[in-house]
This record gives structure tokens, sequence and C-alpha cells, in this order.
């Protein structure tokens, strides 16, 4: 049984969870990331995996025209632990007053991304805020099937081709899915978990700590939404000076570290798969809503499923506006993120000779980038005493 090569596989796990013999097993690439592996011995040629594969079935991907958008402030305690407006825990909210369940990515014991399952507000939580790693998925599909089956309300959150594998998932196993709400988010592409354990460690040894805590999208201050927030063991913290300046920022958004798969999204457009999607708003545009730089969430809702369950949650504690989502058209939403020309010699450098030697070659590597990189070190040594920045 032949499946999709990795480097078009998006890790959606449906293949995985559907087989009934227990055929496949998800593992890693040399990059990384997560790809299905068939046991020719266990296999009974079903083609069960092929018929629910999104990637091998592009025809039968559903595509939503998004039928309302607002931007959307959570009050602050929310928001200093979100991402952007900090939408997402008050849709989870509404799932547990249902006493439903909630999935989405959290971070393991070992500070890496996998999906996890929640049933109180406390487990929800650790879903909140940006991973950028593909998430271990595991056997959350399977899960939402049986929590589906027992009469539950699920609320699943995750990259749009993992919630398009989740919903061929459920189709091909007859599930009834009334009471599933689906969320994706405005994606860039997932990294490589290979490429963030190194750079864990990497931080880990220039602080001569473990990490026992890491946030992507910390607060320091207003309009600084995209601080990388590290916690040690030893007390220390780490704040990253800027996108432009922390390493992961600059492999990840020079697109040399993210899923081959990702520069093919058939999801990155207007229109989605997922009942309701999430994003930033960094610039609202003409907009009745006071931009305090503490985070605004972009929200779309895509189906009369999602327009609905929207309408039903508390928001009083909200600054909502309803918007044109036109306005708001962000990159990924017209076309995937484009493959570094040295996306192939990066990794053959990695895979070669290691980490340090693939970031120094292909990394903040101008005199340029270094003088930049040298000066914010300074004023933000100057701004914090105490605090350990790269």
């Amino acid at each position: 049984m032949e499946l999709l090569d990795e480097n078009k596989c998006t890790g959606c796990t449906a293949c995985y969870s559907a087989c009934p013999v227990h055929a496949i097993e998800m593992k890693e690439t040399k990059k990384g990331f997560f790809v299905p592996s068939i046991d020719s011995d266990k296999c009974i040629n079903c083609k069960l995996c092929q018929k629910t594969c999104p990637e091998m079935n592009i025809e039968g991907i559903n595509y939503n025209q998004p039928q309302h958008t607002y931007l959307a402030k959570n009050e602050d305690a929310i928001r200093m632990n979100s991402s952007s407006g900090g939408v997402f825990l008050s849709l989870a909210q509404e799932i547990i007053k249902r006493e439903g369940t909630v999935y989405g990515a959290q971070y393991n014991s070992a500070i890496m991304v996998e999906h996890g399952r929640a049933s109180d507000i406390k487990e929800a939580k650790k879903f909140c805020g940006s991973k950028y790693i593909q998430s271990n998925v595991g056997d959350a599909f399977s899960h939402v099937l049986d929590d589906l089956k027992s009469g539950k309300w699920v609320y699943f959150s995750g990259t749009a081709c993992q919630v398009s594998g989740l919903i061929n998932y459920l189709t091909k196993k007859n599930c009834n899915m009334d009471k599933l709400i689906t969320q994706d988010f405005i994606c860039h592409g997932v990294a490589s978990p290979t490429f963030f354990a190194d750079y864990k460690k990497a931080l880990e040894r220039k602080n001569r700590a473990k990490i026992v805590k890491f946030n992507f999208r910390g607060k320091p201050s207003p309009h600084k939404l995209q601080n990388i927030i590290v916690d040690f063991d030893n007390g220390k913290r780490f704040i990253s000076a800027s996108t432009s300046q922390d390493f992961f920022y600059h492999h990840f958004f020079k697109n040399l570290i993210i899923k081959p798969s990702c520069f093919n999204c058939k999801y990155a457009n207007v229109k989605r798969v997922a009942d309701i999607t999430l994003g930033d708003c960094y610039h609202p545009i003409n907009e009745n809503i006071n931009n305090d730089g503490y985070g605004i969430s972009y929200f779309q809702v895509n189906t009369e499923k999602g327009l609905e369950f929207f309408g039903s949650i508390d928001t009083s504690n909200m600054e909502l506006i309803e918007t044109d989502c036109n306005k708001y058209i962000q990159p990924n939403m017209k076309a995937p993120s484009e493959k570094n020309p040295n996306y192939d010699a990066f990794w053959n450098e990695y895979e070669t000779n290691g980490f340090k030697a693939a970031i120094k070659k292909y990394g903040n590597g101008s005199i340029k980038d270094e003088m930049k990189r040298i000066a914010a070190q300074i004023i933000y040594k100057l701004k914090t005493k105490g605090q350990v920045r790269q």
C-alpha cells in the first residue's frame, strides 16, 4: 500500500487513525516531522488510509466562505496568556459549560508540542498561545470519535490540515458531527520538532539550566507580541530581543524549518475548512476598537454551525466589533509560504554537520544583522537587570 511522499504528507494522522488493523505508525523524518509508515506485514490492503487522506482526495475537501468577521479583545488577564486577543478561551469555556471536551496543542513534560484533551477550563488553558511546532496529534482523532459517540460536545483546535484530516476520518467512521466545533487558524506553516528541540538545548546549555516554561508569544510590553520568553529551573528568564534577532524566528520566517508540505498548502485561502478561524490583528483599520498593544484577535466564522455556537458564548467581558474580512486578508490567506531557495542546502548541512553548523551558515549571518543583534542585546540588558537575553 502506497501513501503520499513524506514531502507532500501533512502528518494529520487521518490514515493512522483510520487503519482498522493498526498497520500504520506515525514516525519522525530526518527533519523531525511526523509522517505515517505502513507495516506491510499487517496491512490488509483495504485502502482505507488512501480514501481517508485529504491530500489524496482534494476534490472532497469542503471549503466554506466566511460568513462573518470580527475583531475581538478579551479581558486583560486572559489576553496576557494568549497570543493576541484571547478569544480561544471563551470558545473553550462554552464547550466546558456544555460538559464537553476541548482538544488543542499543548506542551508536554519535555516541552514538546502534542495534542491534548481537556474537560475543564484549567486544562484548556494549556492550549492557549501559539506553538508554531508541528503537533504530535497521537490518538486525538480516535478520542474525538469516542467523545462524539458518547454524546459530548467537542471543540477541536488545530491547523487547517489537521481539521481536514479529522473531518475525513469522522466521515469514514459515519460519525454524527452535529456536536463538533472545529477551529483552525491562519497558519504560516509548522516548524520542525527537531529544530525546536535543538534550539531548546542551545538555550539550556547557555543558561546551564533546564527549561520549565516556554512561551512563543510573550508580551513583555505593549506592541511586543512576539517575544519568546523562557523560564529555567534556576530562576533565570530568557526574553528574545525581537523576531529578527532570535534564531528560531529567523529560520521560521525565512521558511527554512517549516514542513515541506506547507509550501503546497491547500488551505492557504480565505475559504476555510473549519467552522471558526482565528488569527492576529496587529493594525486595526479605522475600527472602533482600542488597540492598547496587548493583542487583538481576528475572528472569522465560516459556517452556520459556527455562527450559532459563537452566538451562545459569553462576550460580556469582550470588546467585539464586526468588520469586513477583505480588510484583513493576510499573506497566508492568499497563498502558501514560499520555499526558501536555501531550504534543501540548509537541511543537508543540518543532517550532515548538525544544528550549530546549519544556523551558523544560514542564520543571522550578515554583518548588518549581527550589528543589529548586538545592539538589541545591549538595549534589552540595560532595560531589565537579571534577565537573560540572547
